[in-house]
């Protein structure tokens, strides 16, 4: 194993304090550079306007039709969410979405070539649906998962909350992933995948394997904001592991007080 610290400061002060650590399992070149930021969208959403959002619930026939949904009252769905092309735009609206207990199965499947956005107006809206009986992520992506808003909390489990599976994109721009328990991978794993982070947090996941927020496997990690911090590993990698042909490059953003034993 490798073991790399970083002890550098940006031009605004943004640090990554030599506590954080990077773990890879060949040699790799850690970027630590500060460039100028990609400018963020603003997205702006009227979910409470029922005549423009559609009630999300189990009547819905799946694979989800492109369009515009909402929650108007906490849900447990007890069937997955597939989103098999197209767009979704997803509102929590200050609910939760939960997957039926003892469902062998990811709560939202994003197939190949579509794309779900998810967000929430009111900042409170939580997202479980990995359990101690699931053998799948919370939220499976071949396509694409943007991130506005939301919490991905209180997942449990062998698999991590979001997987990114090969050729799948992840992008972070607010919200939360925190307070999972899982075997490996305490908030997000990537293989031969893309993770783009502009904000929102990483925090508060324990894996009882390796890499407590983040696993990257043959794949990207581009840092230009938010956060990876107080995560936790039983063995290595308390913040993020890079494995096989992974990149990461760090431009912006911090990592810290993540803590791995091994």
């Amino acid at each position: 194993k490798n073991e790399k610290y970083l002890y550098s400061i940006a031009d605004d002060g943004v640090q990554v304090f030599n506590e954080s650590s990077v773990y890879t399992f060949a040699p790799h070149t850690l970027y630590a550079n500060w460039t100028e930021i990609p400018p963020v969208i603003e997205i702006e959403h009227e979910c409470n306007n029922i005549e423009h959002w559609l009630e999300l619930s189990n009547d819905v026939v799946m694979p989800l039709s492109s369009g515009n949904y909402c929650l108007c009252d906490n849900l447990v769905m007890d069937q997955t969410i597939f989103i098999s092309s197209g767009t979704v735009n997803l509102c929590l609206n200050g609910y939760n979405l939960s997957l039926k207990e003892n469902m062998d199965s990811a709560l939202i499947i994003i197939e190949s070539g579509a794309t779900l956005n998810l967000y929430d107006c009111k900042n409170t809206g939580k997202v479980t649906g990995g359990n101690q009986s699931s053998i799948a992520s919370c939220i499976a992506v071949f396509g694409n998962l943007v991130m506005y808003g939301g919490i991905i909390s209180e997942n449990s489990g062998y698999n991590p909350p979001i997987g990114i599976q090969p050729d799948g994109q992840f992008t972070m721009y607010g919200g939360s992933i925190s307070n999972n328990t899982v075997y490996q991978g305490g908030g997000v794993v990537a293989i031969e995948g893309k993770v783009t982070m502009y904000g929102g947090s990483i925090s508060n996941n324990t894996a009882s394997h390796d890499a407590g927020g983040i696993l990257i496997q043959d794949g990207i990690l581009s840092m230009y904001g938010g956060s990876i911090s107080n995560n936790t590993a039983y063995q290595i990698g308390g913040g993020i592991i890079l494995q096989g042909d992974s990149r990461f490059t760090l431009n912006k953003g911090t990592i810290s007080d993540n803590y791995g034993s091994g």
